[in-house]
């Protein structure tokens, strides 16, 4: 922007010279010519010209599209909706955002030294109210308040649709003590709608503010999603994690070195309410779920 405004301001101060030098005599002009004197900028229309040798600009791949936003290549499809700068590639170029620090040569492009000011970042920073006058990041609701973001996605023969994406959350209202957010990934099933899959800290969507959970809303599994695989599979309404084939069609086996059921349970009769395999224990007994609603129990001893 800063060359853009040197191009503007020395386009009106030739313009102004051109003026004044034709108030004066033809002699006076040759006097005044020297290898300094103003050049003419003709660079594509909508392209940002860069300077090119000591007296010529030529055209740059940076250039403005029928919306005014800026553009690295030639975008067939711009979208109104979307202001800043977009990157086109083609059959032979993959336009890709690369970072380096200023120190980087050679083989550094890559490989920066220990000091941590030398590593490359990408800062995504907000504010609400205005550019001169910024106030805090506020909260207003579970996943409603973004403070940045990165979207993937691609053309679906409408629109671009983001189908995966991670996104930065606001926690609470922001001030200089409080600063709570936290990262979420979403992504999209086939032939589904886009979906949260996990949060890394955080407050939950009940805004309980248990400080530095990982929230999963997906089972998990391991290796693939076949029978072949395991997984841990939530049931959230009986507060339980079944083991299970990762394609969820069969229970699955965990074993440890030891287990421990630290709360005791007395079943209130015979046939109290059970799921087949369910263990309990109390002072006297040992109790096993045989079949759905079905207790059986054996009697307890010290020696």
């Amino acid at each position: 922007m800063k060359a853009i405004a040197f191009l503007i301001l020395l386009s009106v101060f030739c313009k102004t010279a051109v003026a004044q030098s034709a108030t004066t005599g033809k002699e006076e002009q040759r006097e005044r010519a020297s290898p300094h004197d103003c050049f003419s900028i003709n660079p594509t229309n909508g392209v940002v010209p860069v300077r090119s040798s000591a007296s010529a600009f030529s055209n740059s791949p940076l250039s403005v599209d029928v919306n005014g936003n800026l553009e690295i290549g030639a975008n067939p499809a711009p979208d109104s909706a979307n202001g800043g700068l977009t990157t086109v590639g083609d059959l032979a170029i993959s336009h890709i955002l690369e970072v380096h620090n200023n120190y980087a040569v050679g083989i550094d492009l890559y490989t920066h030294s220990d000091a941590e000011f030398r590593a490359p970042y990408i800062n995504l920073y907000k504010t609400r109210g205005t550019q001169t006058a910024p106030t805090p990041v506020m909260f207003t609701g579970y996943e409603m308040d973004s403070i940045g973001g990165i979207n993937f996605g691609g053309w679906d023969g409408s629109v671009y649709f983001p189908a995966a994406a991670i996104y930065s959350q606001s926690d609470e209202d922001w001030s200089n003590a409080h600063h709570g957010g936290h990262i979420s990934i979403y992504g999209t099933d086939p032939g589904a709608n886009t979906q949260q899959l996990a949060q890394f800290g955080g407050v939950d969507p009940n805004g309980d503010p248990y400080v530095g959970n990982i929230i999963f809303y997906r089972p998990l599994t391991w290796g693939s999603n076949s029978a072949a695989n395991v997984g841990l599979f939530p049931i959230g309404s009986e507060r339980t994690l079944k083991v299970r084939t990762a394609d969820n069609s069969a229970d699955a086996n965990l074993i440890a070195g030891s287990f421990v059921e630290s709360t005791s349970h007395t079943p209130s009769s015979a046939n109290d309410t059970c799921t087949t395999g369910q263990i309990g224990w109390d002072a006297t007994f040992i109790y096993v779920c045989v079949a759905p609603n079905m207790w059986k129990r054996a009697a307890i001893s010290t020696w």
